[in-house]
């Protein structure tokens, strides 16, 4: 019988963030990468799209508001979408967001 063995790895938070341009405003300021996903769903079938890059915190909200009213009125019109797929990205979205104000509030870069 084999044992499962879990590496955890900690990494310090200022090397997840970077100060540079945001990839959809072009602000100089305290970046991090976030990816959110925008589900599709429809009748027999679904679609995923992601916005994903490095981006400042107040494109992070943008984004994360946008993909979320996505899911919430265009997510559940298929049967897997409704069970499986929409959940799963509503989920996923508000802990990347949860993640991304975690790291940026605890950042140590100062904001511009």
């Amino acid at each position: 019988m084999q044992k499962n063995s879990v590496v955890i790895e900690w990494v310090d938070i200022n090397t997840i963030l970077q100060k540079d341009y945001c990839e959809h405003c072009g602000n100089e300021r305290t970046l991090t990468f976030v990816s959110y996903r925008k589900h599709t769903g429809l009748l027999f079938a679904r679609r995923i799209e992601s916005v994903e890059g490095w981006v400042c915190s107040k494109c992070n909200h943008k984004y994360f508001w946008v993909c979320q009213a996505h899911c919430l009125l265009a997510g559940w019109w298929g049967v897997i979408s409704l069970l499986i797929g929409n959940p799963w990205a509503l989920v996923g979205n508000i802990l990347m967001y949860i993640r991304v104000l975690f790291r940026l509030k605890f950042s140590k870069l100062p904001e511009v």
